[in-house]
């Protein structure tokens, strides 16, 4: 178990506010930024290829209007080339545009396999959600790709990925009638019986006699695995309470089943660490604190021995952040955090970074505050020293 969640929040952070203030009056830096966007909007292989050698990291990262980056662009166009070059110059695989999109959901909605599969061998999040909460296989299958609902889903996607509205993949594929995509996302384990906010199954999205088929045959399967699931937990023991001592050191007082932690209990770590709360099978699963040797403790939401879910995270000088967390990363949140240096951002959070509208004050009492987006200052605000 880590220390510190949020050991990411400041590695990319501005590591000089007064370089900011440059940078948001430097009237060129908007120009070349607006240059390459251009380059790689009409496919000029040579040109983009020269700016790259002259603009820094934090240009080529730059977005146009809608929050799009040059890599964005690039991946709309379908231009294989430039991709690669501007990935290969520290381009965000990951940058998202206004809407929360990322190259990989522009890769999908315009059926480029091929720079899909670029993307994320350079580490694109395929289970990046949008600002309504899409995913790339959404897209796919909302396309009718089959390839690249193919391949999205033999490198990790999560079939079941709900969007705000309830949409999961299964559900697009079914309105397009896409027979292929069906059956890859049934095949992958896809919730054949899952509802959108407004009570929809995926059967009320088609008419097609073949999906149907093969939502019923998955609907009945799903309906034994359940009353399987049920019956063996009919017959299964139940938790005792027991103290016990692992070979590590560790102390654990609580419920106990077949030889694991199971229901509320409290394992204490020799460091002094300790987390208590619900148990699934050895792992922590469902509401608990853990209490970190530093001071720091997180409460809430936990799933198969990770946090995820809505939950605080308290750093030893009593700042919060509380929000969504999934795989022990921070989603989305608000909070403060003091950093190492002695700065100090309040506002909004989102994938462990400064995202959103917040203030960061400098340990020179210089503060910026608006709107910022992977923790890099995007302005609509003003600069002051703090009296």
């Amino acid at each position: 178990m880590t220390t510190q969640i949020l050991t990411s929040c400041g590695k990319t952070r501005p590591a000089c506010l007064a370089l900011v203030f440059a940078i948001l009056i430097t009237t060129g830096i908007s120009v070349h930024a607006t240059v390459l966007h251009d380059a790689v909007r009409i496919g000029d292989k040579k040109q983009v290829h020269s700016l790259l050698k002259t603009l820094p990291t934090n240009l080529i990262n730059k977005t146009a209007e809608g929050g799009c980056t040059a890599l964005h662009l690039a991946v709309a166009y379908g231009y294989e080339d430039i991709t690669k070059l501007l990935l290969n110059s520290n381009a965000d695989v990951n940058a998202q545009t206004e809407h929360g999109s990322t190259p990989l959901h522009w890769a999908a909605h315009k059926k480029h396999e091929e720079i899909a599969e670029i993307l994320i061998k350079n580490n694109a999040d395929i289970n990046a959600q949008s600002e309504q909460g899409f995913t790339a296989l959404h897209w796919a299958a909302n396309s009718d790709s089959i390839d690249l609902t193919k391949l999205l889903i033999k490198r990790g996607a999560n079939v079941n990925s709900q969007a705000k509205n309830g949409i999961m993949p299964l559900h697009c594929a079914v309105q397009k009638n896409s027979v292929g995509a069906v059956k890859l996302l049934l095949a992958a384990g896809a919730n054949a019986t899952a509802k959108t906010e407004q009570g929809k199954d995926p059967l009320s999205f088609t008419h097609n006699e073949d999906i149907r088929a093969m939502l019923t045959k998955a609907t009945k399967t799903e309906a034994n695995n359940t009353t399987t699931m049920e019956a063996n937990h009919s017959v299964e023991e139940t938790p005792v309470f027991a103290a016990h001592n692992f070979d590590n050191g560790s102390r654990y007082e609580g419920l106990w089943l077949k030889e694991k932690m199971h229901g509320e209990g409290t394992l204490i770590l020799p460091s002094g660490e300790r987390y208590t709360g619900n148990w699934l099978n050895g792992k922590q699963h469902g509401q608990g604190t853990y209490s970190f040797s530093n001071g720091e403790k997180y409460e809430g939401s936990w799933a198969k021995g990770k946090i995820s879910g809505i939950g605080t995270y308290t750093f030893a000088n009593g700042n919060q952040i509380t929000g969504t967390w999934k795989g022990s990363s921070l989603i989305t949140g608000t909070g403060s955090h003091t950093f190492d240096d002695g700065d100090t951002y309040t506002g909004q959070w989102k994938h462990d970074r400064m995202w959103g509208q917040g203030a960061y004050v400098s340990s020179e009492n210089i503060r910026l505050q608006g709107t910022w987006k992977a923790n890099s200052y995007r302005g609509n605000t003003d600069s002051m020293q703090i009296p």
